[in-house]
């Protein structure tokens, strides 16, 4: 008698909600590149910056944030993309 056998597939999708967010595009220093960014509001950036996930992509340098004096604070698209990538 032969055995049977019985196969398993485990999908994950995540998916963030970003409230507030303009996209443009700029100047990524760590890509080097112009990239896609998004620039968010204040209260779009505490309500993401206080995910503790997101502040440990950013401790790693896997989350790309650039923070100037007087100007939004843009966040490269393709760095956080790429923060959801197993």
């Amino acid at each position: 008698m032969e055995a049977k056998r019985t196969r398993i597939t485990v999908e994950r999708d995540t998916i963030m909600l970003v409230r507030h967010a303009r996209a443009e595009r700029a100047w990524c220093p760590v890509c080097r590149d112009e990239v896609d960014v998004i620039t968010l509001g204040s209260e779009a950036l505490a309500e993401l910056l206080a995910a503790n996930e997101v502040q440990g992509w950013i401790a790693a340098g896997r989350l790309h944030v650039a923070r100037e004096p007087n100007a939004p604070v843009r966040i490269c698209l393709p760095s956080l993309l790429r923060c959801f990538e197993p």
